[in-house]
């Protein structure tokens, strides 16, 4: 299939939050990965943030 028609595997993340301050760590993505992606919700649940993106 061409590229142009491709299409996400993926087309919502939900992405659930808890605050902490730690200076270093991981990385959620890797290195040079991409996404076009929009939020469209963000709540909170006491010190809990869930973030929810869509692909655009």
């Amino acid at each position: 299939m061409p590229e142009d028609h491709r299409r996400p595997l993926l087309d919502e993340y939900k992405v659930w939050i808890y605050p902490v301050v730690r200076g270093h760590g991981q990385r959620f993505w890797s290195e040079g990965l991409s996404a076009k992606l929009s939020l469209t919700e963000a709540r909170t649940f006491g010190q809990v943030v869930l973030l929810d993106y869509r692909t655009t």
